[in-house]
């Protein structure tokens, strides 16, 4: 196996979160790139996750995480806050995975055979419900345009 570039390495963390992506990204060493560039990654991103939500790859990788809760559930003694963190996280890290395979052309996303417009709809939704439930909490924020972290 070859090993990754530190460029597919700040992908993989841009891609475990469309709101947290550039903040993790620098949490893991990586300097924050201009606004401009920021846009453009932040959108890609977004392209990602919903074509993967579109394939039904994210709903697949939910389930998935979900499965995992209910063992962590019942060897763990875990509040429902701290599992539903970990369904979050295990989910991220699911799809991020993915899309890094995806990448390196080690798997690759059919469109379904009967695509259907209302669906959009739908995985928007979805998307939009699992980013706004995953985000760091207000007080891990950091300064985008200078790359200094908010003490609060």
């Amino acid at each position: 196996m070859m090993a990754s570039s530190p460029v597919e390495e700040r992908n993989f963390y841009l891609t475990l979160s469309i709101l947290e992506g550039q903040k993790l990204a620098h949490a893991a060493g990586f300097s924050v790139p201009s606004a401009d560039v920021q846009e453009h990654e932040i959108m890609d991103i977004m392209q990602k996750w919903f074509t993967l939500s579109h394939a039904g790859v994210l709903d697949s990788v939910k389930e998935c995480a979900n499965w995992m809760i209910n063992v962590i559930r019942d060897t763990n003694d875990l509040d429902d806050e701290s599992l539903a963190a970990t369904e979050n996280i295990i989910t991220a890290f699911g799809i991020a995975a993915i899309s890094h395979l995806i990448d390196q052309e080690m798997l690759s996303i059919l469109e379904p055979e009967n695509y259907d417009p209302s669906l959009v709809e739908t995985n928007i939704v979805s998307l939009l419900g699992f980013m706004l439930s995953s985000s760091l909490s207000d007080d891990d924020e950091i300064d985008l345009e200078d790359g200094e972290e908010d003490e609060q």
